[in-house]
């Protein structure tokens, strides 16, 4: 039986906008693209539960306004869709505009699918005792993911966490314990391996250079086909500016020294 809710979450710049974008494109599927307001009941929310009852409160209101003809304003370019990449080539984000979208002619088929990183990895086992909502998991090779890290304009680029992560204690405990960025951000990208490995068996964990090489394996997983022909291509050998040879072989000891459970969906360190 085909669950009502799609909960899709993963590691920071492992190519979750894009999956994002893909759901949002399956048929009687609508993908809302990071609300902010899960930020901010990541901030006021006395604990995990707490927060995962008002998603769940959220989900179902909004879904059942859909399916009675309704919109709902999500994030997203002018044209209505959700964008590749939150971030221009200068490593700066993109502006997005609230937009009203729906699926009117879904009706109860409709699946309603939410896209975020930090706040639902942070509540993830919790979600995963709800028996109406899948919940995906995007993983990234760490070489180009944490390269990606380091050329955005993001919190993790500094060694600092968003607030998504508030209810997380082991991540803001690796922030909290300062030291070497690059370490910080090993350890990080390791956290969200653990959580995934030790979730597996009740959740769907999805490599981003699976989906770029075979995208329609969202249809398998969600019962539902691709509007339109997708044609991705990876630029995961790109190797950010930032890094050169030397700088690569340094980031990969710091890797080998805290990396576990990271080997369980990338075993090899010198090849993405």
């Amino acid at each position: 039986m085909l669950k009502p809710y799609l909960l899709l979450t993963g590691i920071p710049r492992s190519g979750t906008t894009l999956i994002a974008s893909l759901v949002d494109g399956l048929e009687d599927t609508l993908c809302l693209n990071e609300p902010s307001r899960y930020y901010n009941w990541a901030v006021h929310c006395r604990d995990r539960r707490e927060f995962v009852a008002r998603c769940t409160a959220d989900l179902r209101s909004i879904r059942a306004a859909l399916v009675n003809g309704g919109t709902v304003l999500d994030g997203r370019q002018s044209d209505g869709a959700i964008p590749y990449n939150y971030f221009d080539e200068t490593g700066r984000r993109l502006r997005l505009d609230p937009v009203a979208v729906g699926r009117p002619a879904s009706g109860d088929r409709l699946l309603l699918a939410v896209k975020h990183n930090e706040p639902l990895t942070a509540v993830l086992p919790e979600l995963c005792e709800l028996e109406d909502i899948q919940v995906v998991c995007i993983v990234r090779h760490p070489v180009p993911t944490i390269l990606s890290w380091r050329s955005r304009h993001i919190p993790l680029a500094s060694g600092n966490l968003s607030v998504g992560y508030r209810l997380w204690p082991e991540a803001t405990h690796i922030r909290d314990a300062g030291g070497c960025i690059c370490q910080m951000q090993a350890k990080i990208f390791e956290l969200y391996c653990t959580r995934y490995w030790e979730n597996r068996h009740r959740i769907e964990v999805i490599k981003y250079e699976d989906v770029v090489e075979n995208p329609k394996l969202l249809e398998r997983l969600t019962g539902r086909k691709l509007l339109g022909d997708y044609q991705l291509s990876t630029h995961n050998r790109k190797r950010s500016t930032l890094a050169g040879d030397e700088s690569l072989s340094k980031l990969k000891g710091i890797m080998a020294k805290h990396f576990r459970n990271a080997y369980h969906f990338y075993p090899n360190l010198d090849h993405w």
